[in-house]
C-alpha cells in the first residue's frame, strides 16, 4: 500500500537512479518532442540536475533516518497532516521542503504544485521560486537496438520508474484569482464537511474499494454472514466495529448506536485496516497486530483531522510501535541463528525498511482516501 504515488512513498530502492535512467533514455535514442516543446538540454545542465537530483535522494534518506532514530518526529509528522493537504506528500519530501523552507525564512502549512493551486483557485504569485521535492516518474521502456517499446508475459508495454525534481509552493507563495468582477474563485481551502459527510464518503470509497460495508451489524437475519458478524460484535462490546474478510472479500462493521462523529471515527480506522491489511492490498501477512494498529490509527487519525472531527485518536502509535523494534527484531533474529557482528547491522536494515513501509502505507491509504473525497465532493 502507498507504493508509487506522486508523493514520493515510492521507496528510492524500487526505481532506478536518476543516473542509471538518464543512460537508459540515451540509449533509446532521440524522443520525439512536441512541436511547442523544441527545447534541448545540454549536457551541463544535464549534469546539474543530475548533481540536484542526487544531492536530493541522500538528504531525504538523511530525513527518513533521523525519524527512525527518533520517532518523536513521525509523531509530529502525523499531527501536521490533520490540517491543509501535506498528507499529499511523503515525510522524506516534507523534510526536502522544510529545510528549504527554513533557509528561506519560510514556514509551510499547504503545499501545492503550480497547477493544482490554479485549480484551487489561486495563483502562484509573480517571482516565486519553488521548493524542490522529488517525484516518481514514469518512463517506456523500449530495447535498445529496436528502438520498439519492452513487452511483458501478457503482451503489456513495459515501463520504468526513476525519480526526478519537481516544484511545490506554500500557500504563503500564492494568491487568489479574481474574476471580471474582482471577486476571489478561491476554494474555501479552511473549510470542513460534517460528520454525516464523512460518513457517507468514507463508505462511497469503501464501496468503490469492492469493500463491503455493514452499519450497525446485519438485520437480515437471513444473511449468509449475519450469525458470525453480528456474534463479533457482541464479543467485544467495547469495540465501535471492527474489519474482517469472509470468503475473501473485506468486510467493515460498525455498532449500533454510534452517533455520527463515532461511525466516521470507527470508519476510518477500519477502512485504514482494509486498504493497507486485506488480502488484495498485497500486505505480507504477520503477527506484529501492534504495527497493524499503528497503521490504521495513525490514517484513521489523519483522516478524521480533515474532516474536522475531535482529536480522539492517537498520533503516537507509530513511534511507540518503532521503540519497541529493537527488541522484537533481536529476539526474532537470534531465532534464526543470527548473532554477533552481523546481529546489530541486521536489526539497524530490517528496522529501516518496516519503519519505512509503515511510513508509505499511511500517507498512501490516507492520500488515496482524501484524493478521492475530494473528487465526490467537486461533481
Amino acid at each position: 500500500m502507498g507504493k508509487g504515488k506522486g508523493g514520493c512513498d515510492l521507496a528510492i530502492s524500487e526505481a532506478l537512479s536518476y543516473s542509471r535512467a538518464e543512460s537508459e533514455l540515451t540509449k533509446q535514442g532521440p524522443r520525439k518532442r512536441s512541436v511547442k516543446r523544441r527545447k534541448t538540454v545540454s549536457p551541463e545542465k544535464q549534469a546539474e540536475r543530475r548533481d540536484q537530483v542526487n544531492a536530493q535522494v541522500k538528504e531525504l534518506e538523511g530525513h527518513i533516518q533521523e525519524a527512525i532514530e527518533n520517532p518523536q518526529k513521525i509523531t509530529d509528522w502525523i499531527k501536521e497532516m490533520r490540517s491543509g493537504e501535506l498528507w499529499r506528500y511523503s515525510y522524506g519530501n516534507i523534510g526536502l521542503a522544510r529545510s528549504q523552507a527554513h533557509f528561506r525564512s519560510m514556514e509551510i502549512t499547504r503545499l501545492a504544485g503550480f497547477r493544482r493551486w490554479e485549480q484551487l483557485g489561486y495563483q502562484v504569485e509573480k517571482g516565486q521560486k519553488g521548493l524542490h521535492i522529488l517525484a516518481p516518474k514514469n518512463y517506456l521502456r523500449k530495447d535498445p537496438k529496436t528502438k520498439q517499446p519492452l513487452l511483458d508475459n501478457n503482451g503489456k508495454k513495459q515501463y520504468g520508474i526513476y525519480f526526478g525534481s519537481v516544484s511545490v509552493f506554500d500557500i504563503s507563495q500564492c494568491r487568489p484569482i479574481l474574476d471580471e468582477n474582482g471577486n476571489p474563485l478561491n476554494t474555501d481551502l479552511e473549510s470542513t464537511p460534517a460528520a454525516e459527510q464523512a460518513v457517507s464518503e468514507l463508505c462511497q470509497i469503501a464501496s468503490e474499494q469492492g469493500i463491503d460495508v455493514y452499519r450497525g451489524g446485519i438485520s437480515d437475519p437471513n444473511h449468509p454472514d449475519a450469525s458470525k458478524i453480528n456474534a463479533t460484535l457482541v464479543s467485544d462490546p467495547s469495540a465501535g466495529g471492527f474489519f474482517t474478510e469472509i470468503d475473501k472479500r473485506p468486510i467493515i462493521v460498525t455498532r449500533p448506536g454510534l452517533s455520527e462523529q463515532e461511525e466516521a471515527r470507527v470508519l476510518a480506522h477500519e477502512l485504514g485496516h482494509a486498504l493497507m491489511h486485506s488480502g488484495r492490498s498485497g500486505y505480507k501477512d504477520h503477527d506484529d497486530r501492534a504495527r497493524k494498529e499503528a497503521e490504521a490509527e495513525s490514517a484513521a487519525y489523519i483522516i478524521s483531522g480533515q474532516y474536522g472531527l475531535s482529536e480522539e485518536g492517537q498520533a503516537n502509535y507509530v513511534a511507540h510501535w518503532i521503540s519497541s523494534l529493537d527488541k522484537k527484531l533481536e529476539e526474532q533474529l537470534k531465532e534464526e541463528g543470527v548473532s554477533g557482528p552481523m546481529l546489530r547491522a541486521e536489526i539497524k536494515e530490517r528496522k529501516r525498511w518496516m519503519v519505512r513501509d509503515t511510513m508509505g502505507n499511511i500517507q498512501g491509504a490516507v492520500r488515496l482516501v482524501m484524493e478521492r473525497a475530494s473528487e465526490i465532493r467537486s461533481h
